[in-house]
Formats: C-alpha cells, structure tokens, sequence
C-alpha cells in the first residue's frame, strides 16, 4: 500500500476513533494484503470453497468457535482485526486459536447512531472487520457495508449475516468435568458451510484439529447404482460406518 493509501488508512482510524468518542494514540497499522487471499489447513478448505480472499463477507452463527477459529487463522498470518461490538469475546481462547493480540483492536460497545460510520471506518482501514451480533444491522446496511468491503479488499466476519459464505458451528459434546468436578479437556463442535459441507472438530489445550473416529449414518438404499454408493463399512440395520475426521457432503448426515 503506498503512501496515499497509508495515509487515508490512519484517516480512517481517526475517524472510527471519532466515530465511537475515543481519543488517544493510533496503532501503528502496517499495510494490508494487498489482495492477496490467506492459507486455510486442507482440513477447512471443503467448509469454503472460494477460499478466504480480502473482500468477502463471511456470515457465522452458533457457537462463537467458527468466529474465533476463522478470525485467528487470518491474524496468525500477520492480518490487522478489529472486533466491534463483541464485548464478551474470549480472547484467551483466541490466543489458543493462533490469534496475535498485538494486531487485534477491539471496541465492545458502539452507539447504535453510529454503528455504521464506524464500520465504514474499519472496513476502510484493517484487513479483517468481526461484526458482533449486538450491532443490530437491517439488511440493506448490512448489504452496503459488504459492498464496501468487496472495494476495499476487506474480509468481514458477521454474527447472524445471511450471506452467501456462511458457517455454523454447533456443540456436540464436551469431555473431562465428572460428577461436577473437574476441567474441560476438549470439546467436539460440528462446523457445516452454507453448501452443506461439514467437519467435525476437537478443541483442546493444543488447539483444534478434526475429530477421530467413526460415525454411524443411514445407509444407501439398495436402489442406488452400486457406483454412487459412497465409501464406508456397513453395519447391519440400516447403518454404516463412515470417518469424522474430515468433511462429509451434502448427501452424508
């Protein structure tokens, strides 16, 4: 980014800034990608099929891990975040994600008068916007402000957006606390794309990874050529065995 554009980036700082009656030093915001997309783990790529790229707009819902997970694999490649409106975000599970604090900025509360200008500030200023679901947003402003991001070649993440790229992360279970006691080794969390697309994940002290194992699923009808029939082991009943431990398509529950 040359100096111009530096120079209306720290504008635009100064005007979120403005935006939401804070005052004070600026980060020292380094240039943005640039257009370039962010590496994503083969494990994740099924979940988004056109990539992580600047300029998308990418809607979550249900559990906060699809949020942190996606934002942290960005800021663990150098990107500059700002969290808006999420006042309750773990960060401490961020940092376990690969987030780096020292790029992150975030302001909790917005007035609701001026939540768009400050949107419009960020998008216009760092490489990633999370929009929490607390900025209550209706759909032509959400609309305009994707739009936005698209120009200014800036990923945005929004809680409860319908938009085209979406994930949903849902929790299956959790592992380690026993007759109320205890702490939380891992939990399992199923993240689905809006293309049906699905993986189910670990979440540990180490971080994530894909779950292990095998899962029950209704099995083929006879009537299915023999070969469309996907791959898995059948048991008897009705079910076969297929792994977990990568993405399912649409047709595998």
């Amino acid at each position: 980014m040359g100096a111009q554009k530096l120079a209306a980036a720290r504008a635009a700082l100064a005007r979120a800034e403005s935006a939401v009656g804070l005052a004070g030093s600026q980060p020292q915001v380094q240039p943005q990608s640039g257009g370039k997309g962010w590496d994503l783990p083969p494990e994740l790529s099924p979940l988004f099929p056109r990539g992580l790229a600047p300029g998308m707009t990418l809607g979550v819902s249900g559990s906060r891990i699809a949020l942190a997970l996606v934002a942290s694999l960005v800021s663990a490649q150098g990107a500059w975040c700002i969290y808006l409106g999420m006042p309750d975000m773990g960060w401490e599970a961020c940092v376990g994600l690969g987030s780096d604090l020292n790029r992150i900025v975030t302001i909790p509360y917005l007035p609701p008068a001026r939540s768009g200008a400050a949107l419009s500030a960020a998008i216009d200023l760092f490489d990633v916007v999370i929009v929490g679901s607390a900025l209550r947003l209706d759909t032509r402003e959400q609309r305009r402000l994707a739009q936005r991001a698209r120009n200014r070649e800036t990923l945005l993440i929004a809680e409860n957006w319908q938009v085209r790229d979406r994930v949903n992360a849902r929790y299956e279970s959790v592992r380690g606390p026993a007759n109320g006691s205890g702490h939380i080794a891992y939990i399992t969390v199923e993240l689905r794309s809006g293309h049906g697309a699905r993986l189910r994940i670990e979440w540990d002290a180490t971080g994530w990874h894909p779950a292990a194992g095998l899962r029950a699923v209704p099995s083929v009808r006879e009537a299915t050529p023999a070969h469309r029939v996907p791959r898995g082991q059948v048991t008897g009943g009705g079910l076969r065995l297929v792994p977990v431990n990568g993405t399912r398509g649409r047709g595998e529950k």
